[in-house]
């Protein structure tokens, strides 16, 4: 094997990682969803979000974290959040799910106002669904079916939620989740194989 071809195939180790695990680490660097929300705000705050604020509480009303971000022509529009630690599974329809406790977040998200500092209220605009943890796609379905009148929602869960972090926040992964520690192992797989070729 040329020396090039070794440098590449020692300079890209996470082909060796494997994927399904790095997310699994990347879910274990979030113990609790208050830790999951707060470092959702840093990481809203480090893509330029406004006026980040952890609302979750008894009077949320649905909303887990608010921010404002840039509309489609660049208007100032306010964003919730429905923040889950855990797999959202199960049907919308089923009271004992994950799905519907999301379902129900959602509607009161869209349906009551915030009321801003000044007294107004504000209405939002879309609702982020976010855990580290991939989401059942027939929960995802489900939801997305009761929902098709009242307003937007995105799922960011899983290996979508990790993208964002490596790319607004990489540091957290390596040094807040065990994705450093994958990667180093995979990269001294990579070494010590290339060195018994």
């Amino acid at each position: 094997m040329g020396k090039r071809a070794r440098d590449a195939k020692v300079a890209d180790p996470s082909r060796k990682m494997n994927r399904a695990s790095d997310l699994a680490q990347f879910a274990e660097a979030f113990p609790t969803e208050e830790h999951l929300r707060e470092a959702l705000a840093t990481l809203f705050s480090k893509m330029g979000r406004e006026d980040v604020r952890i609302v979750h509480g008894s009077r949320e009303k649905g909303k887990d974290i608010l921010f404002f971000g840039p509309g489609g022509l660049n208007e100032r529009r306010l964003y919730a959040c429905v923040v889950k630690n855990d797999r959202i599974g199960g049907a919308a329809g089923n009271h004992d799910a994950g799905a519907q406790t999301v379902l129900n977040q959602i509607q009161m998200s869209l349906s009551e106002p915030f009321i801003g500092d000044k007294g107004e209220e504000l209405w939002i605009d879309t609702v982020y669904v976010i855990s580290p943890v991939e989401c059942a796609s027939g929960a995802i379905e489900s939801i997305q079916n009761a929902l098709r009148r009242i307003g937007q929602v995105e799922f960011w869960c899983g290996r979508k939620l990790l993208d964002l972090f490596a790319m607004y926040w990489p540091t957290f992964l390596w040094f807040e989740s065990g994705v450093l520690q994958a990667y180093l192992s995979a990269l001294k797989a990579s070494i010590q194989e290339d060195s018994a070729s």
